[in-house]
């Protein structure tokens, strides 16, 4: 271990929404932040291209992560759907998609990374093994997905889940306690909206599975299409009696940093309103689910937060941060370069 160094553990709390951030819904991890930097954490139009723009300092367009499944076509050129990215790849990669990772960089100096998920008791038992917390100087932690799993289910502000909410802010704060005097970068990745309409596309996946070039996703909150512009003409034809979905353009696809050079997440991308879900979808039960996230950011229930502390990080209240913005704030403690690819900027 590098003594000279400082430690950083960075720890992703899964749907816990700006909103619950007060001294009512999670008292100790409030209190925690008084004397650091805290403030809302802007969520993104996206799925696992959230951790890409952590972990690069990229958005989608640049990093080419954006939703779980993108299109890919085999040797007979036959359609079929791909992971956009497997778990743990950027912790592996020096270079991903030829952005340089923060796993690539730490390694690059000489400093060892570790990743860690599960539920907090879980992380909790891992170090309160010294061993586990001595093996590198920096930390990932993902974890909270239980809370995730309760507002999908009752919804982000049902008394079950805002119940689950502070059991689980105590266990952040013994797990803060179980962790020794370090950097402590905690963040949401998302918040959740509650779900008040389902929309059911039956028909229209019924009449797609009849158009021999075309494909269809869905991601409970998009409808993504591919075909050609005979059946992109249909597809809008359809949704545009919708007045919840909104047809991405191109204006909008660049404002949502989603303007790829190539079609593999659409050639058409359907966007339902916050707080409506397409049902069937490709991933769940949408008719029983009462909350989502997947929408743009703006809304304050779907925003995550941001609340970093340590031995040199000042006391600041932040108005708005963004995903990008994790990777140089990370890179800045460590007093380490940062690319010139980086899009975000330092918290600190």
């Amino acid at each position: 271990m590098i003594s000279n160094k400082p430690i950083v553990f960075l720890i992703q709390l899964d749907a816990l929404s700006y909103s619950y951030f007060t001294s009512k819904q999670t008292p100790l991890l409030h209190q925690f932040a008084q004397n650091g930097i805290k403030g809302r954490l802007e969520t993104m139009l996206a799925y696992d291209g959230i951790n890409a723009s952590i972990f690069t300092g990229t958005w989608p367009e640049q990093n080419n992560i954006w939703t779980r499944y993108k299109l890919a076509h085999n040797w007979l050129r036959r359609p079929y759907f791909t992971h956009s990215i497997k778990p743990g790849t950027f912790h592996k990669h020096n270079h991903y998609n030829h952005q340089p990772t923060i796993f690539g960089i730490l390694r690059q100096h000489g400093l060892s990374s570790g990743y860690f998920f599960g539920k907090i008791e879980e992380v909790i038992k891992h170090f309160q093994n010294k061993n586990n917390l001595s093996k590198h100087q920096f930390h990932f932690i993902h974890t909270l997905g239980s809370l995730d799993e309760k507002a999908h289910q009752y919804g982000p502000f049902h008394s079950k889940t805002l119940s689950h909410l502070r059991q689980q802010d105590k266990l952040i704060s013994q797990l803060v306690k179980t962790l020794p005097q370090a950097n402590f970068i905690f963040f949401s990745d998302h918040g959740m909206a509650k779900v008040t309409k389902s929309l059911d596309i039956a028909k229209f996946l019924t009449q797609a599975k009849t158009r021999k070039t075309m494909t269809v996703f869905v991601d409970s909150t998009m409808v993504r299409v591919w075909g050609n512009q005979v059946d992109l003409n249909f597809a809008k034809n359809y949704f545009k009696k919708f007045k919840t979905i909104k047809l991405l353009t191109l204006s909008d696809l660049k404002k949502l940093k989603l303007n790829f050079k190539h079609n593999s997440y659409g050639d058409l991308i359907f966007l339902a309103q916050s707080g409506v879900v397409f049902y069937p979808d490709n991933f769940n039960n949408p008719q029983k689910i009462k909350g989502m996230h997947g929408y743009p950011p703006g809304l304050k229930d779907l925003d995550g937060i941001i609340v970093l502390k340590g031995p040199k990080i000042p006391k600041k209240n932040i108005k708005k941060a963004c995903m990008v913005d994790l990777f140089p704030t990370i890179l800045k403690i460590f007093n380490l370069p940062v690319p010139v690819s980086n899009a975000g900027r330092s918290l600190i």
